[in-house]
């Protein structure tokens, strides 16, 4: 479906530019798709212009010469693994090649909904990404760094609280004021359970 929609895409930019269409005629060849086809999805207005965006966006990435065997590794094992609707939604939110390649990967090794995929984007993960001062590479071994890094990639999680940025600094600084007291109330919480 991809290759598809690159295609579409691809030719409907040549033609664009090389007749000096306007921005009309997608709405056109929608409505000319659904009147000679009833019941084609897929081909609306919206998703034509995204077609051929993603075809101008990805004009070098080769995806066209999907017939050769030798597809470039991240091509072959990210790019065409993801849904359409996951590269627009990159193409729209990511300016930057190496953010939506970051965003790619992860979306692929985490199997990401485009919801999750969105989420991220909104959390800003890519800007996150071992972000939290730590001491990992002198402590641990070093199969584990990555690892350990990857595991704490995003300082806290306080998505589900809707903390304000500003008040982050404040909650941080009260957690750790009272993390003792937090552990030592879980202590004695096990040891009561312990005791009955």
């Amino acid at each position: 479906m991809l290759l598809l929609y690159f295609i579409v895409g691809k030719r409907l930019s040549e033609k664009i530019a090389a007749e000096k269409w306007g921005a009309k005629v997608l709405e056109q060849i929608s409505a000319d798709l659904q009147r000679e086809l009833p019941g084609l999805r897929g081909f609306s207005y919206r998703n034509l212009r995204n077609m051929r965006q993603f075809a101008e966006e990805y004009s070098d990435f080769e995806i066209g010469q999907l017939v050769s065997a030798k597809l470039d590794d991240f091509l072959q094992n990210v790019f065409l693994c993801l849904g359409f609707s996951h590269h627009i939604l990159l193409m729209n939110r990511c300016k930057n090649l190496d953010e939506r390649r970051f965003y790619m990967e992860n979306a692929v090794k985490n199997q990401w909904s485009h919801d999750i995929l969105d989420h991220q984007i909104d959390a800003r993960l890519f800007q996150k990404q071992g972000a939290l001062p730590n001491n990992f590479a002198a402590t641990l071994p070093e199969n584990l760094r990555d690892k350990a890094l990857l595991a704490f990639k995003d300082e806290y999680l306080l998505d589900f609280i809707n903390v304000d940025p500003d008040d982050e600094r404040v909650l941080e600084d009260s957690v750790v004021d009272n993390i003792r007291r937090f552990i030592l109330t879980m202590g004695n919480a096990r040891r009561n359970r312990s005791d009955e």
